[in-house]
């Protein structure tokens, strides 16, 4: 039932990380559930603009037992733990369908698809990956024999935040490594550089496009 299905998602997909006391916490906080709440239990009127994004869906609105919302079965998350969610969801950096497709089958809210688009633009992990994709690969002259013997080093920004990424990755595995710097600075390079090397080891051939720092 839908209280089951519920307990199964929250315990199962959000890997126990998000609590049912939380979410029902927060959803009898938020103003526009709670709004959305009063009109679903007492069959009112839903011509508030808050409700909105709930109008053409109300027909699939129910709410359990304990004052959490559902679609369906999928759980309407309020909107204080919406970016929580998101994150639980692309814990392991899937790409924007693989994140949508397993959000929507557990959890709704409105724009959810938008908002991961969102997130992934802004997952540095994520945008250095799709750079050593994307981009036109450098060509070797020698194929490399052992992981990180030959890697290509690249810069990414600047970001909102003012910050850059310094992005290494060993042409043997396209395993992709991310340090966010301050600066494109020789020294602020070079101490970032010094913290994946004395991690990972001194590779043979450092490979960059020739442009700054």
């Amino acid at each position: 039932n839908c209280e089951e299905f519920v307990n199964m998602v929250l315990k199962l997909s959000l890997h126990q990380t998000l609590k049912r006391s939380h979410l029902r916490e927060q959803t009898s906080k938020d103003p526009t559930l709670s709004k959305l709440r009063t009109v679903i239990e007492n069959d009112g009127c839903w011509d508030d603009p808050d409700l909105t994004n709930f109008k053409n869906i109300r027909d699939e609105l129910s709410i359990t037992s304990d004052g959490i919302v559902l679609r369906g079965l999928r759980i309407v998350v309020p909107s204080s733990l919406q970016r929580k969610v998101l994150e639980l969801a692309h814990v392991g950096h899937q790409g924007i369908s693989k994140t949508k497709e397993l959000l929507r089958c557990k959890v709704w809210f409105p724009n959810l698809g938008k908002c991961v688009e969102n997130l992934i633009k802004q997952c540095i992990p994520c945008q250095a990956n799709s750079t050593s994709v994307n981009r036109d690969p450098l060509q070797p002259t020698i194929t490399p024999r052992a992981a990180w013997e030959f890697i290509s080093m690249d810069f990414l920004g600047p970001f909102p935040n003012g910050k850059y990424v310094m992005v290494m990755i060993d042409e043997y595995s396209k395993y992709p490594i991310a340090e966010v710097i301050g600066a494109l600075k020789v020294e602020v390079v070079k101490e970032a550089a010094f913290k994946v090397f004395s991690a990972f080891g001194l590779p043979s051939v450092i490979k960059t496009d020739g442009g700054p720092p």
